[in-house]
């Protein structure tokens, strides 16, 4: 992969999000894989990353520890790993309403605290 390759290919990964999981795919595919061929082998990775990357990419794509990545397996696992971050994202955002809604309840207790004690303390007859 030269390195026009894979300046494109880590611009096209950017932090932006992915609204055609398969189109994404597609294009990645292309991007990776030699336009003679329909399977991906760790020789086309070797000259753009490192060892260990290959293998965490390779785990990733196929669990089965097979010699290649076909198509399909790839797309698979693009599709699902969107899905998993639009999943993620929607329960974050979940969670840190919940959290707001608890924060907001813990201070109005709190100053319900802070009231009492002031009329106590100052003898304050209601």
């Amino acid at each position: 992969m030269s390195k026009k390759r894979k300046s494109k290919l880590i611009n096209s990964l950017r932090n932006k999000p992915i609204e055609n999981p398969n189109k994404k795919a597609k294009d990645l595919w292309y991007r990776i894989c030699p336009p003679h061929r329909n399977h991906l082998e760790r020789a086309d990775l070797e000259p753009s990353f490192k060892k260990e990357l290959i293998d965490r990419i390779w785990k990733l794509f196929d669990p089965n520890d097979g010699d290649i990545i076909t198509r399909a397996m790839f797309g698979n696992t693009i599709v699902d790993m969107v899905n998993l971050r639009k999943n993620f994202t929607s329960t974050h955002k979940t969670f840190e309403n919940a959290m707001a809604k608890l924060n907001m309840l813990f201070n109005i207790i709190v100053l319900l605290f802070v009231i009492v004690a002031f009329l106590i303390a100052y003898d304050v007859g209601v």
